[in-house]
């Protein structure tokens, strides 16, 4: 039977026979878990990230949509910050084509957004109710030394 492999798995493994290395080795350096490969389910962000730190060489849009080279133009690319966007962006954009990861970012950000809201409230309404405390207490101590 034919094994089922995700799009990124499928490229991943095709970068280690390119490399000539054991998916041992690949676990090793990465410090991705030992059989993420060979399971059905797809990869975390996190094994994502493993992976392109690890081999800097890969081009992130390439792993993540198949269109491109394997391999940078640039291999020995210094600016981390910069390397660190376009793999934000490019795994942002792969995920958002995703419907089901689309939505579920959808209820994600909007609790955020809601905490966000709710917490800034509660900030505006406890500095709102100190503030009265201390005119209160302005006011009594004024009177008091009349």
């Amino acid at each position: 039977m034919e094994r089922f492999y995700s799009k990124i798995k499928s490229r991943i493994l095709k970068h280690i026979e390119d490399k000539g290395i054991s998916k041992r080795q690949f676990y090793i350096e990465t410090g991705i878990s030992n059989g993420v490969l060979d399971k059905k389910t797809g990869l975390t962000e996190l094994n994502i990230e493993k992976y392109l730190n690890t081999y800097e060489e890969i081009n992130p849009t390439w792993l993540l949509t198949g269109k491109g080279n394997m391999y940078t133009d640039n291999r020995n690319e210094t600016n981390d910050i910069e390397q660190g966007s376009d793999f934000s962006l490019s795994l942002l954009n792969a995920l958002v084509n995703d419907e089901k990861i689309r939505k579920a970012l959808k209820l994600i950000i909007g609790k955020e957004i809601n905490d966000f809201i709710t917490t800034k409230s509660l900030d505006k309404l406890n500095n709102t109710e100190a503030s009265e405390s201390l005119e209160k207490n302005e006011i009594k101590n004024t009177e008091d030394k009349s």
